[in-house]
């Protein structure tokens, strides 16, 4: 009995082998993209996982879907950046059922994690609104199956900002175009009212 109570008060000052964040990653996994699940390691296998997007191109604030293609996940850390930058680009619109935001990069809207782990799965849908004055982003994700088997860094495609002949990605040259033919005729409205 005495062996087993000294085991047991031993046991007690071990630090946990393995924690883990089931409401979500702290900001601080921002950086590394790195859960800091304690002891646990990324996967060095390729991830099952693939960063679905809906478009290869992106407008100034026209929304982006974003999936996670594969196996049902638990845990996420999803992000968008430029391959000059690591910060967190653009926002997210409000996170699907059993995600929430986190805030990146002094972006409060700047990354995805999970609120639980409740599964995740092909048809859970992230929408991001891209910024101004980026030419090529990528998304970057972990994503956990469960709290020690986890891939990290997982990217997807470039993304390229749409020319649409105007700095920074102004509106569209068929705004231009219609604005081109009603200029004259506002001038000249202009002209004969005074």
């Amino acid at each position: 009995m005495p062996g087993e109570v000294l085991l047991a008060a031993f046991l007690l000052q071990l630090p946990p082998l393995a924690s883990s964040y089931p409401t979500g990653a702290p900001a601080s996994a921002c950086a590394d993209m790195t859960p800091h699940h304690g002891g646990a390691q990324a996967q060095a296998t390729p991830a099952p996982y693939t960063i679905y997007i809906s478009n290869h191109t992106f407008r100034v604030d026209e929304p982006i879907t974003v999936t996670i293609k594969g196996p049902n996940y638990t845990g996420l850390l999803l992000r968008a950046q430029s391959s000059s930058r690591a910060d967190a680009l653009g926002v997210w619109q409000p996170p699907p059922a059993n995600t929430k935001y986190l805030h990146c990069s002094g972006n409060a809207h700047g990354a995805i994690t999970h609120s639980n782990i409740e599964v995740k799965d092909n048809n859970t849908v992230y929408t991001w609104i891209p910024p101004r004055g980026m030419d090529h982003i990528h998304f970057i994700a972990t994503v956990a199956q469960e709290k020690t088997v986890f891939w990290v860094n997982i990217k997807s495609e470039s993304l390229t900002r749409e020319d649409t002949g105007l700095p920074d990605g102004g509106p569209p040259l068929q705004h231009q175009g219609i604005l081109l033919i009603l200029l004259p005729v506002l001038l000249l409205t202009l002209l004969r009212t005074s």
